[in-house]
């Protein structure tokens, strides 16, 4: 009895083999690959971002350290850059994408806070080609905090190169959205000797529509040795923000 059952089961499971056998075998759907190479291609481009971000901190670290004056501020930026850096490296297998993401952010951030550190710092060196190239990095901020619109507004009030105060008044006129920067705008107006940057702060004023400035261009137009081009842009400006 036991042997004729065992004989049934054996010839049943030979049935279904038979019949997996006969099936075809799935053909993978039209959009496999398509999505297959999307996800390759995300993961690339993460893995893109990712160096990217440590290449620019990289370069923050030895434009820092190459302007010796700020060695040891530059020392400790590098410290606390090593310390995210490792912790980056340590945890980013073992973390979701979130968390990938998250700390992309995180280096985001630093390499915002390197950026404003070399402005301030090389905006003290003595050489204006130096100082310009600090002024040029502030064009890759997003925004810029108080210690970066002081900075800045110093330059542009004390700086003995002309085209170091130009450059730093076209970097201002970009954070002009924010209040404090247009308030340094117009109290710099009188402390503006070059004819160069006079007109360039009344052409600034004119396309800002600062009313507030008009009490001050009117100040300028007191000093006898004012520039005569200087004198009619100042009052043709004048005359536009008041009508």
């Amino acid at each position: 009895m036991n042997g004729e059952k065992a004989h049934k089961d054996e010839l049943e499971n030979r049935d279904i083999w038979d019949l997996l056998d006969g099936l075809k075998s799935p053909e993978p759907s039209a959009d496999m690959e398509m999505r297959f190479q999307g996800t390759l291609d995300h993961y690339k481009q993460t893995e893109q971002e990712k160096r990217n971000y440590l290449q620019q901190l990289w370069l923050a670290l030895t434009t820092l350290f190459s302007f010796r004056p700020q060695a040891q501020l530059a020392y400790s930026v590098f410290l606390v850059t090593v310390s995210v850096v490792v912790g980056y490296s340590l945890n980013q297998n073992t973390t979701v994408e979130t968390n990938d993401n998250e700390r992309l952010s995180l280096l985001a951030n630093q390499v915002e806070q390197m950026r404003k550190l070399m402005v301030v710092s090389l905006l003290e060196n003595p050489s204006a080609t130096e100082r310009l190239r600090a002024v040029n990095y502030t064009g890759e901020m997003k925004a810029a905090d108080r210690q970066v619109i002081n900075t800045l507004l110093l330059t542009l009030n004390e700086d003995p190169n002309v085209n170091v105060r130009l450059v730093t008044l076209d970097a201002l006129a970009k954070f002009s959205s924010q209040p404090e920067v247009r308030a340094g705008l117009v109290n710099s107006i009188t402390r503006q000797e070059s004819p160069l940057v006079q007109v360039a702060m009344a052409n600034l004023m004119l396309k800002l529509q600062e009313k507030a400035s008009v009490a001050p261009l009117k100040k300028l137009l007191e000093q006898e040795a004012l520039n005569h081009a200087v004198r009619s842009k100042i009052e043709f400006t004048i005359n536009e923000l008041i009508i």
